[in-house]
């Protein structure tokens, strides 16, 4: 190569790197700001599911309250809601690196559906049954699913921190 060409690339490079560590700082904190709203979801999931666990576990071991089916029901919506956005959140535009790869982030809707079928398939819709027993089949059924699901979750959290 001849001087000129040496003095071109000398004047080329350092642009080019200025460039490359913006873009690799730049790519850093938007996958560390994602995994910090991932963590603050998951967290906000944590209470909603252990909190879901103990209305519904009110709800079918005492007499009948509409008001309490109706949050139980507005509960499942949330939950689901909350947890099909962490694979959005997870995800950033092409340009920048993802906070998670989404494929590895465990899928927690099995463990919701299953939940949701502990607390409503039995008890739930019928005002003139009974209360159950805390050692009825239908609560280990619901602790059983919420604890589940909130496995499942623990599991995001922990893809989430590598």
């Amino acid at each position: 190569m001849t001087p000129t060409a040496w003095d071109a690339l000398a004047k080329i490079i350092p642009p080019v790197l200025i460039v490359a560590g913006w873009y690799v700082v730049v790519s850093n904190q938007a996958r560390q700001s994602r995994r910090k709203v991932i963590r603050e979801e998951l967290e906000t999931l944590l209470t909603l599911v252990t909190e879901l666990g103990e209305m519904a576990i009110k709800f079918h071991t005492h007499s009948y309250d509409d008001d309490l089916r109706r949050n139980i029901l507005i509960r499942f919506a949330r939950i689901t809601r909350r947890a099909e956005l962490l694979p959005r959140i997870a995800r950033t535009s092409w340009i920048t690196w993802d906070a998670v790869a989404a494929k590895r982030l465990p899928d927690p809707t099995d463990r919701i559906i299953a939940l949701r079928q502990a607390v409503t398939l039995h008890h739930f819709d019928d005002p003139k049954q009974p209360a159950l027993g805390t050692d009825s089949r239908e609560m280990d059924l619901i602790v059983n699913a919420c604890h589940d699901l909130l496995m499942s979750l623990d599991e995001i959290l922990i893809t989430a921190l590598d």
